[in-house]
């Protein structure tokens, strides 16, 4: 590996220059996967919070804590509004 004292001034001005370039892509790269990772969990967090919102005995809320879907034989039905 070579020394910085052994690069040109120019060539450490353009060394510098790829650096902060590299930097700034890293920094945009993982801005949008920071994104990109979080918008599922607010999705998820979101219907979390909606599926709560409608439970109506502690059987119920149990089930949802463990991830659980409806009993077998039980229908479901999501209704939507819309404003």
């Amino acid at each position: 590996m070579m020394r910085a004292e052994h690069f040109s001034a120019t060539a450490r001005g353009q060394l510098a220059t790829e650096l902060q370039r590299a930097s700034d892509f890293q920094a945009a790269l993982l801005g949008m996967a920071g994104h990109d990772l979080r918008q599922p969990l607010q999705v998820i967090q979101s219907a979390y919070g909606w599926l709560g919102s409608r439970i109506d005995t502690a059987s119920e809320l149990a089930r949802l804590e463990r991830g659980e879907g409806p009993k077998l034989g039980v229908q479901c039905s999501i209704t939507y509004s819309y404003i």
